[in-house]
């Protein structure tokens, strides 16, 4: 026959992986049903070492095939917290999912909904490469100082994911006060590769104000996608592919000038310093005339 057993908890405690801290809670609901247990928590929280807490609106913990030789559990937790206690549970030893990301999260301030989700046999001793963590979270009310030299972000809405150990933000916010899309991704591993894309419309000074001045060579507005393909070098290039149908244009060394011409596009390589200094490299222009 089959066993279902159900039976309501309160003052709920549950530890769960290594050094992650416990999830409390005021109520629960626990199932056994023939090999499998679960336990849904009610107004739960888990309070981080600093002393912050994540509210906990969704806590689910699910134990598969209980006599079996490993039972297999999972866990989510959904729920509400700011980015920098939801970013330290994220960087717990135990997890480290954001540890080698070079992120300072000092310099991030946002309200963070979150989906965290972690796989893993009930074993004595788990070790690290047996426990799948994916982690959702959507961080809005976003300020992030000095995300690049002399470049603040400010009242971003970001969607972040982490899942196989690479990091993926994408979102909408001001840079230096000028609207943007940003995309950004760390790759796997302690010491990856980061990488960032920008979209913007930048007119004269807003070049200026992000440091981006291209005053000798065009005036008016561009829309572009910026792709800094090295976060970690900050002499590596920008690469810039831009919209240049609305731009007058000018060469001031070969007396060269042009008004603004539809399907006119440009790419060029933008050095924001290094031993040869703020620089274009590699510009070349398409279009008609």
């Amino acid at each position: 026959g089959s066993m279902d057993i159900r039976f309501a908890m309160e003052n709920v405690t549950s530890t769960y992986y290594k050094d992650l801290p416990p999830i409390s809670a005021q109520s629960g609901e626990a199932q056994l049903l023939d090999n499998d247990f679960a336990l849904q928590m009610k107004n739960a929280s888990i309070a981080v070492p600093s002393g912050g807490n994540l509210k906990i609106s969704k806590g689910d913990l699910q134990f598969t095939g209980l006599v079996a030789v490993e039972t297999l559990s999972s866990y989510t937790l959904e729920g509400t917290g700011k980015a920098q206690t939801v970013l330290e549970f994220l960087n717990l030893p135990a997890l480290s999912l954001v540890g080698s990301a070079g992120v300072d999260t000092e310099r991030i301030a946002a309200d963070t909904a979150f989906s965290i989700g972690l796989k893993m046999p009930l074993i004595k001793d788990v070790p690290r490469s047996r426990v799948v963590a994916t982690a959702k979270a959507r961080l809005t009310n976003t300020t992030i100082k000095g995300a690049l030299e002399k470049i603040d972000i400010t009242d971003g809405t970001f969607d972040l994911t982490v899942a196989k150990g690479e990091l993926d933000a994408n979102g909408n916010a001001k840079l230096n006060g000028k609207d943007v899309e940003i995309s950004w991704h760390r790759g796997r591993g302690k010491g990856a590769r980061q990488s960032a894309k920008i979209q913007a419309t930048l007119d004269d000074d807003d070049r200026q104000k992000i440091g981006i001045d291209l005053s000798d060579f065009v005036a008016g507005p561009i829309p572009i996608t910026a792709t800094v393909s090295d976060l970690g070098n900050k002499a590596a290039p920008i690469a810039f592919a831009a919209d240049l149908s609305k731009v007058s244009m000018s060469i001031a060394p070969i007396s060269w000038k042009r008004g603004p011409t539809p399907k006119t596009s440009a790419t060029f390589n933008f050095y924001p310093g290094g031993e040869g200094g703020r620089r274009v490299e590699n510009l070349e222009i398409e279009g008609p005339g």
